[in-house]
């Protein structure tokens, strides 16, 4: 065997653990990487590194984003959310919708820019805001005001507000992240 093909045969140690051998390399920067570190991607594998630093070119949000985005969330679960009261069976269609709404005005507030940190915080906010609402449906039921029928048809409206924040929530986030839904095979 020549030199050359002992040198290729021969294995390196991972750049993170330096007690593990390994053949792999990272396709964007050559490190050598361990299976455990290798990040299989559909060009091949990267490293830990530089995977997070393509995840940083996505972060573009600007910190009064984060403003405007609480802002306008707040706003829009928290009028949705009274509307549920009024609405009952028809949240069906107003929790989706009003999820595409908040969704698309706080792109169009945010300039379409991104963040991991921006996308929790409409969760978050989708979810306080629909909080007092849901609060104050339960309140009869909490001071013992229902009882027998009457306590069954109050529980209806804090179960809509469940409903509500939780639609509302799944469906603001991806819709704001470009999370794509699909039904899977």
């Amino acid at each position: 065997m020549s030199t050359s093909e002992q040198e290729q045969s021969a294995a390196v140690v991972c750049y993170r653990h330096p007690a593990r051998e390994t053949f792999l390399r990272c396709n964007q920067c050559g490190k050598p990487i361990c299976a455990s570190c290798a990040v299989h991607m559909p060009i091949g594998y990267r490293c830990p590194d530089c995977i997070r630093g393509q995840q940083k070119t996505f972060e573009t949000a600007k910190p009064m984003d984060f403003v405007w985005a609480v802002v306008v969330s707040g706003v829009i679960a928290f009028v949705g959310s009274l509307l549920v009261g009024w609405l009952g069976y028809f949240t069906l269609f107003l929790a989706p919708g009003v999820g595409v709404v908040m969704a698309e005005t706080v792109r169009w507030v945010t300039g379409r820019r991104r963040s991991k940190k921006l996308f929790t915080m409409v969760v978050i906010t989708c979810v306080v805001a629909g909080l007092p609402v849901l609060i104050g449906s339960l309140l009869p039921l909490l001071l013992g005001l229902g009882a027998g029928v009457q306590g069954l048809l109050l529980l209806w409206s804090p179960l809509w507000q469940v409903y509500y924040i939780a639609t509302l929530t799944a469906t603001a986030y991806y819709r704001i992240s470009g999370t794509p839904l699909r039904w899977r095979k």
